[in-house]
């Protein structure tokens, strides 16, 4: 199964402004297009197996970080 991650980046102070998650890739173009004019984005793919064990490995590898805030 695929996750399709946009990193969202503010252009004005260069400060990352988090992720949306999106279940298709249409959906994240569509995303990424709103945003285009104030901020940058990248997408990402993102696999993952829908199993209990999937799903936690995906959120530990990409919604496990410390608050540098």
């Amino acid at each position: 199964m695929k996750i399709y991650q946009v990193s969202v980046q503010l252009i004005s102070d260069d400060e990352h402004r988090g992720y949306d998650y999106l279940p298709s890739l249409k959906a994240a173009k569509r995303s990424a297009r709103t945003l285009k004019k104030t901020h940058r984005t990248t997408i990402t793919i993102l696999e993952v197996k829908p199993t209990k064990a999937g799903i936690i490995s995906l959120l530990n590898r990409y919604a496990s970080h410390p608050d540098n805030g």
